[in-house]
């Protein structure tokens, strides 16, 4: 819940900056955009609380488990997650 906060910094949208997928390579490094290794931090746009790299670049396996439809089961206010699972979130 504290990493979903700091990356969506306030907005209500699928990414910080919004729906538009297409707008991704300008916020996160990604399969397209990213040649297939890690990227240097910093060097995209920053999100709204101007933390950058919150999309993309590399994976963090969080303590939450997985649900694909676990926001239509729950508040989106600060979700824990489910308590039994087989896979993380990354």
């Amino acid at each position: 819940a504290e990493w979903e906060y700091a990356c969506r910094a306030g907005s209500t949208t699928q990414f910080s900056f919004g729906d538009d997928y297409n707008n991704l390579p300008e916020y996160g490094w990604h399969k397209t955009n990213g040649k297939g290794r890690s990227q240097p931090v910093g060097t995209l746009s920053p999100n709204g609380f101007g933390l950058f790299d919150m999309h993309g670049n590399l994976y963090e396996w969080c303590a939450d488990r997985y649900d694909e439809k676990w926001y239509e089961k729950t508040s989106p206010t600060d979700p824990l997650g489910p308590l039994t699972g087989s896979h993380r979130v990354v």
